[in-house]
C-alpha cells in the first residue's frame, strides 16, 4: 500500500464515528423496544470514502498522481473548515441575539449621563444601533438637547472620500449644524465646544492606525480636557478582536494617520484606545 493511501485510510479511521453507547434492558429476551448500538456516517466519511476510492481506481487504471492527491486532500480540509465555521456561526447565532451589545445599544447606561445637559455628538454613519436607528437620531426622539454634529473624515453621512476634505454645513434630516473635524481644523475649537456640557463619541473603527477616526478622538479629548467638558465613548468592537501586528509608530514621525506609539493593528477597540491616551 502506498503511503499516500495509507494516509487517507489513517483519517478515515480517525474520522469514523464511534457506535454510540446506550442502555440496554436485562433480559435475555430481545424486545421490539430494546435500543442498540447505532452507526452513523458525517458527510466527512462519505467525501473521504469517495476520495478513497477514487485514488484506486486512478492508481488501478495507472493515472495515479501524487500531486492530484495533494490537491483532493487540500479540498478536503478546506471543505472541513467551511462546514465546521458554518456549523459554528450557527451555534453562535442560536445562543441569543442579545449576548453582545454595543455601546450604542445600552441606553439605560448613558441616557442619564446625558439629560439636562447640551450635547455635541462625534459620529458618522456607522453610529447606528442594534434596530439600524442613527444614534443621533435616538437621542433626539428621547428628549436629549443635542446641540450640534462634529464630523470626522468622509463626513457625517459617509458621503466623502477618503482624504477629502469636509466643509461645516447642517445635517437635512436633523437640521442640526454639522462642524467638520476633517477640513480647516481637525481639533474643536474653543467656541464649538466650550458651551458643551458632554461630547458624545460614537464610531465603529477598523482598528488599524493610519485610520483617522482614533486621531480624531484624541483631538477631541484633548479640547475637552482644556475647557471642562465631559467626553463619552460609545464602545465598539474591533474586528481584529485584541490581534496586534506591524511595526510601532517611531518617535518624530507622528501625523494624523498615526498620533501614537502603536503598532499598525494595535488590537484595541476605540474606547480601550481612549483611556490609553488619557493615561
Amino acid at each position: 500500500m502506498c503511503p499516500e493511501k495509507s494516509a487517507i485510510l489513517s483519517l478515515i479511521a480517525l474520522l469514523e464515528p464511534r457506535p454510540v453507547e446506550t442502555v440496554i434492558s436485562e433480559t435475555t429476551t430481545p424486545k421490539a423496544t430494546d435500543r442498540r448500538p447505532i452507526n452513523t456516517i458525517t458527510r466527512e466519511r462519505l467525501f473521504l470514502l469517495s476520495l478513497e476510492k477514487a485514488i484506486f481506481l486512478e492508481k488501478y487504471s495507472g493515472k495515479f498522481n501524487g500531486r492530484c492527491l495533494t490537491a483532493k486532500i487540500k479540498d478536503l480540509l478546506l471543505i472541513l473548515l467551511i462546514y465546521f465555521g458554518a456549523a459554528l456561526h450557527m451555534q453562535a447565532q442560536q445562543t441569543g441575539k442579545n449576548c453582545f451589545q454595543k455601546g450604542a445599544d445600552r441606553p439605560s447606561l448613558y441616557l442619564p449621563l446625558l439629560a439636562g445637559k447640551k450635547v455635541g455628538v462625534v459620529t458618522n454613519h456607522t453610529g447606528v444601533m442594534q434596530d439600524k436607528q442613527h444614534v443621533v437620531d435616538f437621542l433626539l426622539k428621547n428628549g436629549i438637547s443635542v446641540t450640534r454634529i462634529f464630523a470626522p473624515e468622509h463626513g457625517f453621512r459617509g458621503e466623502a472620500d477618503a482624504g477629502e476634505q469636509i466643509r461645516n454645513g447642517r445635517d437635512i434630516a436633523t437640521g442640526l449644524p454639522i462642524i467638520s473635524l476633517y477640513g480647516k481644523n481637525k481639533k474643536p475649537s474653543r467656541d464649538q465646544v466650550e458651551d458643551l456640557d458632554v461630547i458624545l463619541f460614537d464610531i465603529q473603527d477598523v482598528g488599524v492606525r493610519f485610520y483617522t477616526y482614533i486621531s480624531t478622538l484624541a483631538y477631541v479629548m484633548e479640547a475637552a480636557a482644556e475647557n471642562q467638558v465631559a467626553v463619552i465613548v460609545l464602545d465598539r468592537p474591533n474586528p481584529h478582536d485584541g490581534y496586534t501586528d506591524g511595526p510601532v509608530l517611531q518617535s518624530g514621525f507622528e501625523s494624523f494617520v498615526g498620533m501614537h506609539p502603536v503598532p499598525v493593528v494595535y488590537g484595541l477597540t476605540i474606547g480601550e484606545y481612549g483611556k490609553m491616551v488619557n493615561g
